[in-house]
């Protein structure tokens, strides 16, 4: 069965796609993380600001832009690479909604999902950024 995104969480993959494509460096999923950084409505920014001072949350987006703007690739990804990025992205937070999942009323992936799958995958920049701030 699949589960629904919330339209906050797609407008943000969509975002930090493109911001990933305009970036030199960096994965895939750290530039969606810094979309929904830049979001302040959002349900993980929302997360992050009881967690973290709000010179913290700047700190993150700006240290985390610099690095997808400055290290450049290796190798620019194909689509197909992309695409499998997106679809373990996808698996991902998929399974922490089923782990956290308290009530089966309606199963829905929103951008808390996504901050607990960077959080949990230590090879992301952004996780080791987050991680220093507590």
């Amino acid at each position: 069965m699949k589960i629904k995104q919330s339209n906050t969480l797609e407008s943000l993959i969509v975002r930090g796609v493109e911001l990933f494509r305009r970036a030199q460096g960096g994965e895939v999923v750290d530039a969606i993380f810094l979309a929904t950084l830049l979001n302040e409505q959002c349900h993980a920014t929302h997360l992050l600001r009881r967690e973290l001072k709000e010179w913290e949350l700047y700190q993150l987006r700006v240290r985390l832009e610099n690095s997808l703007m400055r290290y450049p690739r290796p190798a620019n990804p194909t689509e197909a690479d992309l695409t499998s990025t997106l679809e373990k992205l996808y698996e991902g937070m998929t399974h922490i909604c089923h782990t956290t999942l308290t009530q089966r009323k309606e199963e829905s992936l929103n951008t808390g999902h996504l901050l607990l799958y960077v959080m949990r995958n230590r090879a992301l920049l952004s996780a080791r950024i987050v991680s220093d701030y507590g």
